[in-house]
């Protein structure tokens, strides 16, 4: 298994390239639902749900297939990193080809720091980055001057029917008690919020209870308290309260609606977190909208 704090870059080497034939094997096991799925698409490009694969050795690593056509059918576009915790933050690795020979890229903690310090500031609507516990989610967080523009606009202003991840126009980051962050989703293709749907299975939700959230000044981590999904009632909506005691009895019915128990409770302190995409949940099918809610609190 690859040790980062106790290996040489020899030794990460050899493990990684020895690791190597199985990673692939995974992957061409999983190609053939991949093709299937891609000749399914009629929108394009489109980027599969990332999945995560332990290999024989306890290796971590993230497979990633993306289609730009459907030709990609039979030629797919296929990503694999390993990633490994050490004491500076997580590693990721990456094998690659130099003259036919293997060769490792590796990309420290502070790579990734620095990517999302000149990310922030390529546009002044992007507010933040948000990224998932125990996934290689990480998205940037924009904000326009209502609740329309972002959902059909891609970070760099261009017109993209799956829009992006976006903060309520009305809040502020780094300042309001209480936040409101909305994506797309669809049963059909994969939209920047899809991920979210994982969290209806109780399991999932055990290994991605935290969120982070990074600004331009700090990073704030997240704890989910409640899940579900909303058909009729849209006070969750509500960012403005006339005491604490309203305040907080808001809070605690959005915690009185969740699919399950996460054994979080919730104070009058509390900053809040809600990221709301369109569920595709079958016992909600009926109704004409319908919204899933992951609402965490400041940890």
């Amino acid at each position: 298994m690859l040790v980062v704090d106790n290996m040489s870059l020899r030794e990460m080497y050899t493990e990684l390239v020895n690791d190597g034939p199985n990673v692939t094997a995974k992957v061409e096991y999983l190609c053939n639902n991949f093709r299937r799925n891609v000749l399914k698409r009629t929108r394009f490009p489109v980027q599969f749900k990332p999945v995560d694969y332990v290999s024989p050795k306890k290796n971590k690593w993230i497979i990633i297939f993306t289609a730009k056509s459907k030709k990609d059918a039979e030629a797919p576009v296929i990503t694999y990193v390993c990633t490994a915790n050490a004491r500076g933050g997580i590693y990721v690795f990456m094998i690659s080809l130099f003259q036919g020979d293997p060769c490792v890229l590796m990309f420290p903690p502070h790579f990734f720091q620095r990517y999302r310090d000149r990310f922030l500031k390529g546009n002044n609507d992007i507010k933040g980055i948000l990224e998932i516990e125990n996934t290689d989610y990480i998205v940037p967080v924009l904000q326009g001057s209502d609740n329309d523009y972002y959902l059909n606009h891609d970070a760099y202003g261009n017109s993209n029917y799956m829009g992006s991840i976006y903060l309520d126009y009305r809040v502020d980051i780094d300042s309001s008690k209480k936040l409101l962050i909305y994506g797309h989703n669809s049963s059909k293709i994969d939209m920047p919020f899809k991920i979210l749907e994982e969290f209806y299975d109780k399991d999932y939700y055990d290994n991605h209870k935290y969120v982070d959230l990074t600004t331009s000044t700090t990073k704030k981590r997240y704890e989910i308290f409640s899940v579900y999904v909303e058909p009729t009632d849209y006070s969750y909506m509500n960012i403005n309260f006339n005491s604490e005691e309203e305040y907080l009895n808001h809070l605690k019915k959005l915690k009185s609606k969740s699919m399950y128990d996460t054994g979080v409770e919730v104070t009058k302190n509390d900053e809040i977190l809600i990221l709301q995409t369109c569920s595709t949940h079958k016992d909600y099918h009926n109704y004409q909208k319908k919204y899933l809610l992951i609402i965490l609190r400041r940890v």
